[in-house]
């Protein structure tokens, strides 16, 4: 089978979205010849199979340039794809639904988020088959809709030979005000109050429209940095984070209830505890790995007991999470799977 994926961008370094390059790696081994569209490219190595045609946002491209783009690939390209995979964005199903309907081609769109509005519910009607991982995305309430592996690439992901510091807090994610990083501070800035050793490493950066919000936790941690519990470290590559998770003990990802993010889960993979707010991993995490939402004092207690945990016991939590992210979120477990929900048969 021959497919058609499109994304927003293919490019190995891109903090949110340089795993793509690891699922069209593994993808190539299950389908003949992938074409790939995205709106921007940048430094990618994949396999022979794979050909990457983009929209020309690194070049500064207008919209009007790559609507037409798009569909001048997808018409030109319909002989070398059977089957479509849109990855997240509704707006591609809508520009492109009537020609693969016309041309008999299945479409599977991957949507994650909670929110709705016309245009994914347009895209869900005009789509074959909708993908999810969280069971609170909006498209898991269709009845064409199947949840996914998260497409976790744990050869990549895997315990290094990093040394995890002890009492080492990690937050990965954008600096924006859905993160709740503020609950975080507040809780360590508590744990600093109370005479604890503990580090915090903050991996991340805010889009220009959260500057300020980025500003006011800096502020927060301010006195957490002058004496040493917290370092800012910016934007992280995607292919550096098993190092970064590798070298601390524990992963706090304060996202609201339904986001099914996957940095828990690759936090895991590398034997990283993750602790959580989110309801969406209710039947991967135990409870003991879950915090209220928006209860700095709750975290204050999980992070306690965590860390008093004996090494022994990390280690033994770490090793099972990890086992049962390669069992249910594997990259190789979504790749084996993709065909046959692709397939017309």
């Amino acid at each position: 089978m021959r497919l058609l994926f499109i994304t927003q961008a293919i490019d190995e370094r891109d903090s949110v979205l340089g795993f793509v390059c690891g699922w069209l790696s593994a993808f190539a081994v299950e389908f003949t010849h992938i074409s790939v569209v995205c709106l921007r490219k940048g430094g990618y190595d994949l396999p022979k199979n794979v050909e990457v045609y983009s929209l020309g946002k690194e070049r500064g491209a207008h919209r009007f340039q790559y609507v037409f783009r798009f569909l001048r690939y997808i018409w030109r390209k319909h002989s070398e794809y059977d089957a479509v995979f849109v990855h997240m964005n509704p707006e591609y199903v809508l520009l492109g639904w009537l020609m693969w309907k016309i041309q008999g081609k299945r479409v599977a769109l991957w949507y994650n988020h909670q929110a709705g509005g016309i245009r994914i519910r347009l895209a869900a009607l005009f789509s074959d088959v909708l993908f999810h991982t969280s069971p609170f995305a909006y498209t898991a309430r269709y009845r064409k809709a199947v949840r996914m592996s998260a497409g976790i690439d744990t050869v990549l992901f895997h315990k290094t030979n990093t040394q995890r510091q002890k009492n080492s807090i990690v937050f990965v994610g954008r600096i924006a005000p859905i993160k709740r990083l503020e609950i975080l501070l507040n809780a360590a800035l508590q744990l600093h109050n109370e005479g604890s050793d503990f580090f915090l490493s903050v991996y991340g950066e805010s889009a220009l429209s959260d500057r300020a919000y980025e500003k006011k936790m800096r502020k927060i941690g301010a006195q957490l940095e002058s004496v040493g519990r917290i370092r800012f470290c910016g934007s992280v590559r995607h292919s550096e984070l098993p190092y970064v998770f590798s070298a601390n003990e524990l992963a706090v990802n304060l996202s609201p209830a339904g986001l099914f993010d996957k940095t828990v889960l690759e936090a895991a993979a590398c034997e990283c505890i993750p602790l959580v707010s989110s309801p969406a991993f209710k039947n991967f995490l135990p409870d003991s790995l879950f915090c209220k939402e928006s209860d700095s004092l709750d975290l204050l207690r999980k992070i306690k007991m965590l860390l008093s945990l004996s090494t022994e016991e990390k280690k033994a939590l770490g090793e099972a999470l990890r086992e049962k992210v390669v069992q249910e979120h594997g990259l190789s477990v979504l790749a084996h799977s993709l065909p046959l929900l692709l397939s017309n048969d």
